[in-house]
């Protein structure tokens, strides 16, 4: 049997967690509150401020095992003298009064407002971030305060074992905390500018966070956040409220004017702490105590909408479009889905790579660009006849290195399409002008592919978010859109640390389905990320370091694409896959992950099935002898007559189109604009089995020619350095049958 005690017992959190504790047969729990005891079952009430040291005599007497410390003055705006002597003094006494009662164990509810309010603060923030607390706003100083308090008492008494979980904004039906005051308001309010990123934490998940930190045994700090992101005009969107946004001077002005009128809860202060993202990655909280939180930021919103004070999730009139979203999926099932039958010999799309030579330096590059190396147009002319002979396909990516700066490139792009391809231009953009792009479309490009992401460090933007990226992104749409005819895609590298700017992305994608046909999240991969191996070319033990630079970018840990799914639920929670390649080792895996939206006016009406993309390949395969993969934007925006005729045989796509049926009688101005078909694709690279095997695309689309055969384009390096595809050996094994390292 364990005892547990949690401070702020009466609060709206405090009484969640002590009923959720107070269900586990056998256990023991404590409330201590200054409040009058509320009507819980099994929870044993004392009535206490923890200032007081009487506090002491409580938990000794109740020999508590787990102290859970809640307790904490939210008000920024209030008197800061008092919060400080309950948040500070009080915390100092409880903590004190614990170690000598013998308590084992303390939980403290901290917050991500602990690291600050910055213009510089990463997206998302780990626990290795440092704390920067705002000195102007209590609540974050004194969150940072109450942690170095708890390693002070540690560091004191090591048998005590402390946990300290730093949750995002919490909301839910019983939410009481300025959050939840602000969104309560008729009318939300926000800053002129790019909309900021917040996060929002579900209170039952928040309470299960708190009750898994309690219970268990894993011991250090935490982040605690959902899967996703929303913004100030996604939020009032949810609530069906007006957003008012205006320059910070003048909004902080009439928010403190309010507040002094008690119009509204927040002031200048509050106002000043927002100003900044503070997003956390709460991946380590899940790896030590196997717990996801089940809603995401907008499931959290849409809890409390639903059911708190002043609110409702009705929208405004000239929003009234009926809901055209279908429920949330389940969990993936491959054989639910449309394997692609792409494959070794008769392919969707081939990789061309003319040149080494690059005008970036990105994180985690494994090309050799210290010594570029551009092959002739001749040279070029044999790896095409290479695939004319052994692949058919209906693209030919030309990538690199960069395209752009080989000098050939118009020419390579005339040859290409002369041969029977699309050309598609697999680039950074940095060389791009308008002349040029008019060149190679007068040449035969189809079709471009920009590869764009925090990695890359690029000129005039560097430091810059996922987010901020995208007004380089659009600046590219845009220009292809000028030029007119070219089929437009955006690559984005993703790694652990920027896992939850997936859904900006996705969102910034949908705002712009008219020009911007696909959108790819390819997933960072280093020999480093997938565990204790040992690698051998020939027989001989490598050191892996000068084939794979290692970066700091990539983070911890390898992303999948099952994480990438639901990131894109967080914010589109009809979220549909329709198609995928599988693994060479794992028939399950998901390597690469395709799925097609329908939007219309900027807003998604569904998602294709995946019967709808088999009509569609074997279509292209028996009247054009090829598979298909990149369409053009006049096809992509037929999205409506797309949905129609495979409604004939689809009862999937006959729902779609009924959704589009109803969005446009709602509306009858969107009876003559076009709805666009948008795809989203998810690429998980190689990654490692248990026993060394590497588990690659099966039907990989991006084989190259190398020395006359096929060869992975992603693994080209390997041949380039050591004559052979390296093998991956668990390191223990290889410990039984020790070789030289080479």
């Amino acid at each position: 049997m364990t005892t547990f005690a949690v401070t702020g017992a009466a609060g709206y959190l405090g009484r969640l967690l002590v009923a959720r504790l107070a269900a586990a047969p056998g256990d023991r729990v404590i409330g201590i509150d200054i409040a009058a005891a509320p009507d819980l079952p099994g929870v044993i009430w004392h009535r206490c401020d923890i200032r007081d040291p009487a506090i002491a005599e409580i938990l000794a007497a109740e020999d508590v095992a787990v102290v859970v410390h809640l307790a904490f003055l939210t008000d920024p705006e209030g008197d800061p003298e008092q919060a400080r002597a309950v948040n500070i003094v009080g915390t100092q006494n409880l903590f004190t009064a614990a170690a000598g009662a013998g308590v084992r164990r303390i939980v403290l509810a901290s917050s991500a407002a602990a690291y600050g309010s910055h213009a510089d603060n990463p997206v998302p923030m780990s626990e290795d971030a440092p704390l920067r607390p705002n000195a102007d706003f209590p609540y974050s100083w004194h969150k940072a305060v109450q942690e170095r308090l708890l390693a002070r008492l540690a560091a004191d008494h090591p048998g005590i074992e402390t946990v300290i979980l730093r949750p995002c904004a919490i909301l839910g039906p019983h939410i009481a905390n300025p959050t939840g005051a602000a969104l309560r308001q008729p009318l939300l309010v926000t800053f002129s500018g790019p909309p900021l990123p917040v996060q929002f934490l579900s209170e039952a998940d928040a309470v299960e966070a708190f009750r898994l930190a309690a219970a268990g045994t894993a011991t250090g700090v935490f982040n605690v956040a959902p899967a996703g992101m929303l913004d100030y005009p996604e939020i009032a969107r949810c609530l069906g409220k007006p957003l008012l946004s205006l320059p910070f001077p003048l909004l902080a002005g009439l928010a403190e004017a309010a507040k002094r009128l008690g119009l509204s809860p927040v002031g200048r202060r509050t106002l000043g702490f927002v100003r900044h993202p503070i997003i956390v990655d709460s991946s380590r909280f899940t790896r030590r105590f196997g717990f996801t939180p089940r809603r995401d930021s907008r499931g959290a919103l849409m809890d409390f909408a639903g059911k708190a004070p002043g609110t409702d999730i009705k929208r405004r009139p000239d929003m009234d479009v009926p809901p055209v979203m279908e429920e949330p999926q389940p969990t993936l099932d491959h054989l639910s889905l449309y394997r692609l039958p792409w494959n070794y010999a008769d392919n969707g799309i081939s990789w061309l790579e003319p040149s080494t030579k690059c005008n970036l330096r990105c994180e985690g590059c494994y090309r050799d660009l210290e010594h570029p190396v551009h092959k002739s147009l001749a040279e070029m002319r044999d790896e095409l006849m290479v695939f004319k002979r052994l692949r058919k396909s209906d693209c030919m990516s030309i990538a690199g290195g960069d395209p752009l700066v080989y000098p050939h490139i118009v020419e390579l792009v005339r040859m290409v399409k002369e041969m029977g391809w699309k050309p598609i231009i697999n680039t950074n953009g940095v060389a791009l002008t308008e002349p040029l792009l008019r060149d190679l479309k007068r040449a035969g490009a189809f079709g471009f592919t920009f590869h764009i992401d925090t990695s890359q460090n690029r000129p005039r933007a560097k430091g810059w978010s996922e987010t901020e990226l995208n007004k380089v992104r659009l600046h590219y749409a845009e220009m292809l859109a000028r030029v007119g005819g070219l089929a437009c895609s955006f690559n984005a590298t993703i790694s652990e640390k920027t896992l939850a700017e997936v859904p900006a992305l996705v969102d910034w994608a949908r705002a712009h389905a008219d020009i911007v046909h696909t959108m790819v999240f390819i997933l960072f991969r280093s020999p480093r990320l997938e565990g204790a191996f040992d690698f051998y070319a020939h027989g001989r033990k490598l050191n892996f370091g000068g084939t794979y630079k290692e970066t700091t970018w990539g983070g911890k840990r390898s992303v999948f694409a099952s994480e990438i799914v639901e990131t894109i639920r967080s914010v589109e929670p009809a979220y549909r896959p329709a198609a995928y390649l599988n693994g060479t080792v794992n028939p399950a895996s998901f390597k690469w992950l395709l799925a097609n939206r329908i939007v219309l006016d900027g807003e998604t009406v569904g998602y294709v099935s995946p019967r709808f993309l088999e009509l569609v390949q074997t279509g292209s395969h028996l009247f054009r002898g090829r598979y298909l993969s990149y369409a053009g934007p006049r096809a992509l925006r037929r999205g409506k007559l797309a949905a129609f005729l495979s409604g004939l045989v689809d009862r999937d796509m006959r729902r779609l189109y009924g959704r589009l049926l109803r969005a446009m009688l709602a509306r009858p101005s969107r009876l003559l604009r076009p709805a666009h078909m948008q795809s989203l694709m998810i690429i998980q690279p190689v990654n490692f089995e248990p026993d060394g095997r590497q588990d690659m695309c099966d039907g990989c689309p991006d084989m190259t020619v190398h020395e006359g055969r096929l060869v992975w384009s992603c693994r080209l390096e390997e041949l380039l350095k050591h004559g052979c595809f390296v093998e991956s050996v668990p390191q223990e094994r290889a410990a039984r049958d020790p070789v030289d390292a080479e």
